[in-house]
C-alpha cells in the first residue's frame, strides 16, 4: 500500500496510542533535549534530513540524513545541536515493554548497531521506503479507522525488518567524534566510582588537573556539568535497583552515592518526574 505524503509528512506531531503500544513523533526542526535525559523504554531515532550531534552513553556522535539509532533503556543521551544544527526526524517510543507486540520486535533490535558502533547508516535507495512506512503507521494511528492498530503495528514491523536488512550507506560507519582523552578516562572512571563520595575536587586531583579546567572541559565535551552527569549515573542505578531489588529507598539512596534520602528524593523527582516509591510501584505493576 502506498501512502500519500499529506500534511502529516511535513508538520510536527506526537501520536501516542496505548493500545497500539508505541508512540510516533515527527520533529521537523528538532530542538535540544533536556540536559538530563534517559528513560526506561527503548527509543528509536531516524534522521530524515539534516544533521545532529548526539551524546549517547559515553560517546559524542555526529548523525546525519539516513542514520538510525536504537537507544536502549537507561542509556544517558542528549542532542547537543552544536553550530545551530537542524534536522528532521522520527522518534519511536515503546510504551509497554511487556506487550506481546514489543516482545515480538525485540529480537530485531540486536541488528541495530553495537555499543561501539550504535548508528546504522541507511543507503539512499532504502530511505524512501523507511519514511513511507513510518508515515503510513502514523497515518493509521491518527485516523483510527477500522483495524488501525493491526495495520499500524504491521507497518512499523515492516519498517523495522526493512531497517535490519538495509544496505549500509556508502558513506561508511558513523563514528564517534574525537573526545578529549582525559575526559574519556574520567567518564570511564565515573562509571565505576559513582557510588562512592565522588566530588569535582577529588576527580580533578586524581587526574592531575584543576577543578576549574575540569569543569570547563567536561561541559565543553559532554554538554553536561560534572554534577549533572554524576547525578544522572546515580539515578540510573537507583532506577535499576528500585525495579529489580527489594532494598529500601534509604538503602538505595546511600548505595548509589547520595548523602541523604532527602537529597536523593529531590534529585530523583527532578530527573524522572516522580518519587522513588511511585517509580517502584509503577515498574512493579502488571502491564
Amino acid at each position: 500500500m502506498i501512502y500519500a505524503y499529506f500534511a502529516m509528512n511535513t508538520h510536527d506531531f506526537r501520536i501516542q496510542d496505548s493500545e497500539a503500544g508505541f508512540t510516533l513523533i515527527r520533529k521537523s526542526r528538532a530542538p535540544t533535549n533536556p540536559e538530563r535525559h534517559f528513560h526506561g523504554s527503548y527509543e528509536l531515532l531516524y534522521i530524515i534530513s539534516g544533521e545532529r550531534t548526539f551524546f549517547h552513553g559515553k560517546t559524542t556522535l555526529f548523525i546525519k540524513t539516513g542514520d538510525f539509532l536504537c537507544i536502549k533503556p537507561e542509556v544517558l543521551h542528549r542532542a547537543l545541536n552544536r553550530n545551530n544544527e537542524v534536522c528532521d526526524l522520527f522518534n519511536i517510543y515503546f510504551d509497554d515493554p511487556a506487550s506481546p507486540f514489543f516482545k515480538e520486535l525485540l529480537p530485531l533490535f540486536s541488528a541495530f548497531g553495537t555499543p561501539e558502533e550504535p548508528v546504522l547508516s541507511i543507503g539512499a535507495s532504502d530511505r524512501f521506503q523507511i519514511l513511507r512506512l513510518l508515515t503510513g503507521a502514523a497515518q493509521e494511528l491518527d485516523g483510527k479507522k477500522s483495524g488501525y492498530i493491526l495495520l499500524a503495528q504491521a507497518l512499523l514491523t515492516q519498517c523495522l525488518v526493512a531497517l535490519s536488512r538495509c544496505t549500509p550507506s556508502l558513506s561508511g560507519k558513523t563514528s564517534g567524534l574525537p573526545m578529549n582523552p582525559k575526559i574519556r578516562a574520567i567518564l570511564d572512571w565515573l562509571s565505576l566510582e559513582f557510588r562512592k563520595p565522588v566530588t569535582l575536587a577529588r576527580t580533578a586531583s586524581k587526574f592531575g588537573i584543576s577543578e576549574t579546567y575540569l569543569s570547563r572541559l567536561f561541559r565543553h565535551t559532554t554538554h553536561f556539568s560534572f554534577i549533572e552527569y554524576l547525578t544522572s549515573l546515580r539515578i540510573q542505578e537507583a532506577c535499576r535497583l528500585l525495579s529489580s531489588s527489594r532494598d529500601t529507598v534509604s538503602d538505595i539512596s546511600f548505595s548509589c552515592g547520595f548523602g541523604s534520602v532527602t537529597q536523593f528524593g529531590r534529585c530523583f523527582r527532578r530527573i524522572t518526574g516522580e518519587a522513588p516509591l511511585s517509580y517502584r510501584k509503577r515498574e512493579a505493576s502488571p502491564q
